[in-house]
């Protein structure tokens, strides 16, 4: 029974089409903005994870540093959600900072920049570009700026995975009323709030984060093509120990396996 279910799957796979979205960032535009020395394991590991899921290279898209900007990842994520269908799979990684209204930097000038009401029940990730003096335009909000392209990728029954390896990433889509899901130590349970379908989500901490410590062991734990959420969730518990690290994993309350 299990070969032909994955004989069932991987027939319909051969019908359809990987898309990838790679951001890395280590080097800001903005030099008061702290450097993030280990975001090249990152994006090594997420390569890797790309290359185990056999996804097509002309289809993975990578955008690093300076080429990481607000405009080029909304165009970018515009266009792959323009062209992806049903059955396709869709890979988002994100390695760079992230902040929310817990964040002690940018708390502050998130709500004299009257962003308040839209943080409230979402994140932020910083693009190349950001600044903090004018944190409006040049912020990325997961409300604002990412749920519109995730939602109609979303509703083309569309198998997602995204990934943010940054501070506080587990705001950036976190359930739409806000609240702080049932936890059990280091890790998220799932969410019946959870505004998605299709997507998991895997945010490498709920609030602080160290670039190059988490994806290998995501990498490590990504070892079956259809792995069970539950076993993924394990697996990252368990390897990710005691640390200032604290990963959550969100999806549907109907979704068992990743893919």
């Amino acid at each position: 029974m299990k070969k032909l279910i994955l004989l069932y799957f991987t027939t319909i796979h051969l019908f359809a089409t990987d898309y990838a979205l790679i951001i890395g960032i280590g080097n800001y535009k903005n030099k008061t903005i702290t450097e993030l020395q280990n975001y090249k394991i990152d994006i090594k590991n997420y390569n890797q994870i790309l290359y185990n899921y056999r996804v097509d290279a002309k289809n993975i898209y990578r955008l690093i540093n300076h080429n990481a900007t607000k405009d080029n990842i909304k165009n970018r994520l515009s266009y792959i959600a323009s062209k992806i269908k049903k059955n396709d799979r869709f890979f988002m990684f994100f390695s760079g900072h992230g902040t929310s209204l817990f964040d002690e930097n940018y708390s502050e000038a998130l709500q004299e920049a009257k962003l308040i009401n839209l943080m409230m029940n979402s994140g932020a990730i910083l693009p190349y570009n950001f600044n903090p003096k004018d944190i409006s335009n040049t912020i990325i909000i997961g409300k604002r700026d990412l749920k519109p392209y995730l939602q109609k990728i979303d509703k083309k029954g569309v198998k997602v995975l995204v990934v943010f390896d940054a501070c506080f990433a587990e705001n950036s889509i976190r359930n739409e009323n806000n609240r702080l899901i049932n936890r059990t130590p280091n890790i998220l349970t799932d969410s019946k709030n959870y505004p998605y379908k299709n997507i998991v989500y895997i945010a490498s901490s709920i609030i602080q984060s160290q670039s190059g410590k988490f994806s290998p062991i995501l990498k490590s734990c990504l070892n079956n093509i259809s792995i069970e959420l539950k076993l993924l969730k394990e697996c990252i518990n368990k390897k990710i120990g005691n640390t200032i690290q604290i990963p959550a994993v969100l999806c549907n309350s109907n979704r068992t396996t990743l893919f």
